[in-house]
């Protein structure tokens, strides 16, 4: 089981070149990406996404990676003789303007303005460093998928707790729920002593009592919420993309013991149920960070 939070880092250095990679991932709905590296290396980008899918299958991810050139780089320089004239034509013109000002155009001048003297990147020649970069990501995937992996395991562990004491408050409920028809019976027999009612059918307040208790009855509820909980557990131990099953599973829980509170007339029971609502809600944030 992986978290869907952690960083990793991976590094690729030879003589000519220098790559960092680094990976950060936090929790969300679907996997959606950023990616950030030098433009020169855009073309890249599809196969950095297919990489990284294979690895990770939900989540915010985020890649940096920084190259740097230790030798240098595929860079072609070229003149634009077009434009090197033409500065050259429009000093002389500025010049003449001029007839007591010296004439002082030197070669450096028009080497120094801009374009004469252009850079061309030759794209074809990164393609190289394509399994530079590729092995710096796969390092960085490495340390990534540990530091979730660990993260996973304690959640798995907090999760698997915070179940165990579920099912032992559970038990305490089901305790309570075999007064439930004494407490429906003693509700209708308040009513009587209240509004001092002398003549009742017998048979009337045995079938207001069995109504009452029916619609106050918990054990479905329990026995499903029991089968949930069983469900969660068994989800835990599966290897991978378990964060939506969990999440279904829980919002079952939450039913049901919604559907308990509200039908309870004990308040032993409603008291009860308020702590496991609050460990339901407890797992459910820490399902949101489970991949």
């Amino acid at each position: 089981m992986n978290s869907m939070t952690g960083f990793g880092r991976g590094e690729y250095k030879d003589e000519k070149v220098m790559i960092v990679a680094e990976i950060k991932t936090v929790n969300h709905r679907y996997r959606d990406f950023f990616i950030k590296i030098p433009r020169q290396f855009n073309g890249f980008e599809d196969e950095l996404r297919t990489l990284l899918s294979d690895k990770l299958l939900r989540g915010r991810i985020e890649l940096y990676i920084n190259v740097k050139f230790l030798q240098e780089k595929p860079v072609h320089l070229y003149v634009d003789e077009a434009m090197a004239k033409q500065y050259y034509c429009m000093v002389n013109e500025v010049a003449k303007l001029f007839d007591d000002v010296e004439n002082d155009l030197r070669l450096s001048m028009i080497a120094r303005y801009p374009d004469v003297i252009r850079s061309e990147e030759e794209s074809e020649k990164y393609l190289q460093y394509w399994p530079s970069i590729q092995s710096a990501v796969q390092e960085a995937l490495t340390n990534l998928a540990q530091g979730r992996q660990r993260e996973g395991k304690h959640l798995k562990e907090d999760i698997i707790k915070k179940c165990e004491n579920i099912k032992e408050l559970l038990h305490e409920v089901e305790k309570h729920a075999d007064e439930i028809p004494a407490n429906s019976e003693a509700k209708i027999r308040d009513v009587i002593a209240k509004y001092e009612l002398k003549e009742v059918d017998a048979n009337r307040i045995a079938a207001e009592i069995a109504f009452l208790a029916e619609r106050a009855a918990i054990d479905e509820e329990i026995i499903r919420l029991k089968g949930h909980i069983q469900a969660l557990e068994q989800a835990l131990e599966a290897e991978k993309d378990i964060g939506r099953k969990l999440d279904f599973i829980l919002q079952e829980m939450n039913r049901e013991a919604n559907t308990i509170a509200s039908k309870s007339n004990i308040s032993q029971i409603s008291m009860t149920m308020i702590d496991i609502k609050s460990d339901i809600e407890k797992i459910r944030e820490q399902v949101q960070n489970i991949e």
